[in-house]
């Protein structure tokens, strides 16, 4: 799962910097300030940890608080996205 957020994060990183050369281009990832003069892991962990919350967010949003329900949804142990969702700060 780990894998999978870090190429989400890195596929929204990449996205905002295209949309830097594109004036046009509405950025995807609205709450990642990417600055330069900070660490590719700072960067990227930030990044992932904007995605956590937005996507979790979002998750239970969609059912309810309901995490059960929102676990089976995500593919993700319950547990697992308990840990989550308090690593996150969030209520489920």
């Amino acid at each position: 799962m780990r894998q999978i957020l870090s190429m989400c994060a890195a596929v929204e990183l990449a996205e905002s910097f295209m949309s830097a050369a594109d004036p046009l281009r509405k950025p995807r990832a609205p709450g990642v300030h990417l600055d330069p003069r900070v660490s590719y892991a700072e960067a990227r962990t930030a990044a992932v940890a904007d995605f956590e919350r937005r996507y979790l967010s979002r998750l239970l949003a969609a059912h309810g608080g309901n995490v059960s329900a929102a676990a089976r949804a995500a593919g993700m142990h319950r547990v697992y996205l308990h840990e989550l969702i308090r690593r996150r700060g969030l209520r489920g």
